[in-house]
């Protein structure tokens, strides 16, 4: 890569963290600026939900955020190291139309995908089971009555879903 384009990813990079910056502290802000009930009456439970909806959607964007400029000061760093514009992974060059459009990326298209996937499991996994075709107890025959409940209802699978055989 030519020294004019690190420098020209550099200042796009400079850029794009103030912008994130600014987000991060214009929400911090308004979180302050948000004022609550002055009685302790407790609100209506509609409004609670769109409060905590609100609270939500803001605690998500602020995650993006600071997320996005931890991005971009790995991509900073790699700069100064001169390793800017290679794939973290495999160490190919990342083609530049791919740094025009995200300039934080470090993978190539091959690695970028397996950067996006979440290790992380469902936290209901922990504490459930499959169904047990063995067990006997209590909890096992009431899992199994709700499931045959639920299955009466049908699956929200379309023809589409099935392989032509089963018709």
């Amino acid at each position: 890569m030519t020294e004019e384009r690190y420098i020209r990813y550099e200042k796009i990079l400079f850029d794009k963290k103030r912008e994130l910056e600014k987000v991060l502290d214009n929400e911090k802000t308004e979180t302050l600026d948000k004022s609550e009930e002055l009685s302790g009456t407790p609100n209506h439970p509609g409004d609670q939900g769109t409060q905590m909806y609100d609270k939500q959607i803001d605690e998500g964007l602020t995650h993006h955020a600071s997320e996005k400029i931890d991005d971009i000061k790995k991509a900073l760093k790699a700069i100064e190291e001169g390793t800017y514009g290679q794939c973290a992974v495999c160490g190919r060059d990342i083609p530049y139309e791919r740094l025009e459009v995200i300039p934080e990326t470090r993978y190539c298209m091959d690695h970028a995908e397996d950067q996006k996937r979440s290790r992380e499991r469902p936290v209901e996994e922990g504490v459930t089971t499959p169904l047990s075709q063995n067990a006997h107890s209590y909890k096992e025959s009431l899992r199994k009555d709700t499931w045959e409940a639920v299955e009466e209802q049908g699956t929200s699978n379309t023809p589409s879903d099935y392989d032509d055989s089963t018709y």
